[in-house]
């Protein structure tokens, strides 16, 4: 009976959203056109998450757009790997009156790969339309569902993609079995008037219309200011490798024995070979600058994400073969090194990029897009970026 209820639910809210009429650009309020690139007038995401290793979400999005730096707002690609599929995938493109011109079925998307330049292998890819407008504004709907067997990445729900975007509707959906661990992180809602109605088996927020938020020279990243909800799952299920992670604690004990343990074996020829290499250094910090720089020299850094390798780093032996290694790879070596002469390090998840970003401490679940290795060394910490051959040794 639970069942059926929960299945109806879902029909009944999928067939309400799929009513959604758009307004014409000339329909919209002034007050969100003003400072605006582009409007979300209807942003639906919806996750109906069935157990621990399956998980389907729809993606709904009507954009209008007013010139080409609204362009990035449409968001007009699906990812996708050998654990997750696309289903109904399909847009449409409407004209300032708003006439359809264009239509998109599955077979009118590219299906390209979704790697860069310094990834060797990877089955990554991405399924994207292309429209080249003759006239602004235009509005765009884009929809797809997708099904994975991966719930450790639930979707998180951020309204605002963007500076400069205004909103008419944003909603998050989801639905979940009864008794299932699942964990919320809610940011910035009361701020924006984020309206949220949960039971035992589902939960949903919505964001009424609110304009474009601002860019400001040295202010807030955008994930900061604006109004996000995080989920994430007690148990989990990651390329068919069941994980826990009801606090941090439990997530870093499931990283090591899954993903690390066992990964950082040398053969006694190389083990030999870093004794002789650091022999004569007095300290632990100049054998640890040996071996940093050893790694320098020998290696190079070349991207492999394929399934689990993408959280799991190949091991040190493959990598001392083969000479090179992606983030993981290559810190795990480096850690393997330092060990076979008794220094500690440890293997550390981060986020790289431009903007200065924390991993959020209060909220234990897989964060990161980078992997750096900590070296405690006489009451200071020294940081190694392994992946580099030319940053000095402790500089990041």
């Amino acid at each position: 009976m639970k069942s059926t209820i929960h299945l109806l639910l879902l029909v009944l809210t999928s067939s309400v959203y799929a009513q959604f009429k758009p307004l014409v650009p000339s329909q919209i309020p002034d007050s969100l056109r003003k400072g605006a690139d582009a409007v979300i007038q209807h942003n639906l995401t919806q996750v109906n998450i069935l157990s621990a290793s399956k998980m389907i979400v729809t993606r709904e999005r009507w954009v209008t757009v007013f010139n080409n730096d609204g362009r990035s707002a449409l968001n007009n690609y699906a990812f996708y790997d050998q654990g997750t599929r696309i289903k109904k995938l399909e847009a449409e493109v409407f004209d300032s009156f708003g006439e359809s011109i264009k239509r998109y079925k599955t077979k009118d998307f590219r299906d390209v790969s979704a790697v860069d330049g310094g990834t060797l292998y990877s089955d990554s890819r991405v399924k994207y339309f292309e429209y080249v407008p003759q006239r602004y504004p235009f509005t765009v709907h884009f929809s797809y569902v997708e099904e994975t067997e991966n719930t450790a990445f639930i979707p998180r729900w951020y309204p605002f993609d963007e500076f400069g975007v205004s909103i008419v509707q944003s909603r998050f959906e989801l639905q979940y079995p009864p008794g299932t661990g699942i964990r919320l992180r809610r940011s910035n809602l009361e701020e924006f008037g984020v309206v949220e109605s949960k039971s035992d088996q589902w939960v949903t927020f919505e964001l009424p219309a609110t304009p474009a938020l601002k860019y400001e020279y040295m202010g807030l990243s955008l994930n900061k200011i604006s109004p996000s909800v995080w989920t994430a799952l007690d148990n989990f299920q990651l390329e068919q490798v069941s994980g826990f992670a009801a606090d941090w604690e439990s997530f870093g004990l499931w990283n090591y024995q899954k993903l690390l343990q066992g990964r950082d074996a040398l053969s006694p020829e190389t083990k030999a070979e870093v004794s002789r290499l650091v022999a004569g250094a007095t300290t632990k910090r100049e054998k640890a600058k040996r071996i940093y720089e050893y790694v320098q020299e020998k290696t190079r850094y070349i991207s492999v994400q394929l399934g689990i390798g993408g959280w799991m780093p190949i091991s040190a032996e493959e990598v001392d073969r083969v000479k090179y290694g992606d983030c993981k790879g290559l810190t795990n070596y480096t850690m393997a090194l330092l060990k076979s002469q008794g220094i500690e390090s440890f293997y550390s998840l981060v986020w790289a990029g431009a903007q200065k970003r924390d991993l959020l401490t209060d909220f234990s679940c897989m964060q990161g897009n980078h992997v750096i290795l900590n070296v405690p060394i006489e009451g200071e910490d020294v940081w190694l970026e392994c992946t580099s051959q030319t940053l000095p040794f402790d500089y990041l």
